[in-house]
């Protein structure tokens, strides 16, 4: 094989060195051998050279080769520990994440109910009578609502002292500034004093707040003055104990009262006939009083004829010995009629508008009854029209019925006792006054007998 590589070799030299020789152009044999010997060693000199080069090199590449290999003997160790420690992590690694995805659903679920409360906190508190003095304390609640971030614990500690501040404003009396709104609709700082969280005052009147504005609002329909009376003095008072009306569900019970109809829209809702109720209550009432007077004049002039012996025609006993004193008949049947007559008399004086007060009762609840048949006429007339989904279109209708029989009875009852009252002061008068006619038809009939015999 090196033969016949030697022998192309030469071959290949040969043609190279045709066109040197040719140039060279040796002249003789001994010259053409010995160029020929020249360039055979000179030939061999080189593949000497390009031989050992190779083995050279071939160490080299045998050299590199094994330290090649070495190293991926050494690689592919360190890959088998890596790989044991890669499947080691990577157990490691489910597991460590099995516990986050467990402990951040239990975050997740911490931080959801702090979100939760925190919106009911807000719903409970956007109405308290504390944010009128310190506004926008709830600010941080819509942000830890609206937030995607998880709630630190800076955030939870301020949940807690707002709900002990709250805790802690609901036993406090505080006097302090802040925009009031008047019924015209005029805004100013004011001096406000606030009971709790329950009701707040200014100059006796009752205030409401106006959730999201941070302001107070003053009705114009305030409780009954007794109560803003009690209000009054606490806001006079420096120290000390002080009694005050509160609304204990703050402000609910306050504005249902304060839309209660007061009597004078009662009365409207009576309608025509609650005022025709109203109109015979008033008359029987004047007739009441009328007549009241009068008999109590007339008991008095009785007492005082009874003591006196000159008879006076300013009461029923007086006018009646002034009659029997020049008697016209002289037979006792005439003098028992004529007494029958001057008794019948007096008796229709005395009893004199009883009848119209009994009348006046009878009617009063006979027009409540009309009243509450009309009220249930126009509801039911409402219900045919626009169904039962809105109570309030069926509301006047109700009210006129029931505020009608309640001004019937109002009215009836008290004339009935004001009618029983002075028909018993009548019949005492009306006793008195038949027994004194007894006494003077007896002395009288005395009389006409003496002077007969």
């Amino acid at each position: 094989m090196k033969r016949s590589a030697t022998a192309w070799l030469t071959v290949f030299w040969i043609i190279l060195a045709l066109p040197q020789w040719a140039q060279a152009r040796p002249t003789t044999l001994d010259q053409l051998i010995e160029t020929l010997r020249k360039e055979g060693l000179h030939e061999r000199q080189h593949q000497q050279q390009r031989l050992e080069r190779f083995h050279r090199r071939h160490d080299q590449r045998k050299q590199m080769l094994d330290e090649v290999e070495a190293e991926i003997a050494r690689a592919k160790k360190r890959a088998d520990r890596l790989k044991a420690r890669f499947e080691a992590n990577e157990k490691s690694l489910a597991e460590l994440e099995g516990q986050w995805k467990r402990q951040a659903g239990d975050i997740q679920d911490l931080f959801g109910h702090v979100r939760q409360n925190a919106a009911a906190i807000r719903t409970l508190l956007e109405g308290s009578l504390v944010n009128a003095q310190r506004p926008g304390r709830l600010a941080f609640l819509q942000t830890l609502i609206q937030s995607r971030h998880q709630a630190d614990l800076e955030d939870l500690r301020k949940l807690w002292d707002l709900l002990l501040e709250e805790i802690g404003e609901a036993g406090r009396v505080v006097r302090f500034e802040a925009p009031v709104i008047a019924p015209s609709g005029a805004q100013a700082r004011k001096q406000v004093v606030r009971v709790g969280v329950f009701n707040a005052f200014h100059e006796g009147n009752y205030l409401r707040y106006l959730a999201g504005g941070d302001s107070l609002l003053q009705p114009a329909a305030q409780p009954p003055m007794r109560y803003r009376r009690l209000a009054k003095s606490l806001e006079e008072a420096r120290e000390g104990w002080h009694p005050v009306a509160l609304d204990p569900s703050k402000g609910a019970l306050l504005a249902l009262m304060i839309q209660k109809p007061d009597w004078r829209e009662r009365l409207r809702q009576g309608g025509i006939i609650g005022y025709l109720i109203l109109t015979l209550g008033g008359i029987g009432l004047l007739v009441a009083l009328v007549r009241y007077v009068w008999l109590r004049r007339v008991e008095q002039r009785i007492d005082r004829q009874q003591r006196e012996e000159e008879a006076r025609d300013d009461n029923p006993i007086g006018r009646l010995r002034l009659a029997l004193a020049t008697p016209s008949q002289s037979s006792g049947e005439a003098l028992a009629v004529y007494l029958e007559e001057l008794t019948e008399q007096e008796l229709q004086r005395l009893y004199r508008g009883l009848a119209t007060l009994s009348l006046f009762a009878t009617i009063a609840p006979l027009l409540g009854l009309l009243g509450t048949v009309t009220g249930m006429i126009e509801t039911f007339d409402s219900i045919a029209l626009f169904g039962t989904g809105d109570p309030k279109l069926m509301s006047g209708g109700i009210s006129q019925a029931l505020v009608t029989t309640q001004l019937g009875l109002a009215v009836a009852v008290p004339l009935l006792l004001i009618h029983s009252f002075l028909r018993g002061r009548a019949s005492r008068v009306a006793a008195r006054f038949t027994q004194e006619a007894a006494q003077l038809y007896e002395q009288a009939v005395g009389k006409t007998d003496g002077l007969a015999a």
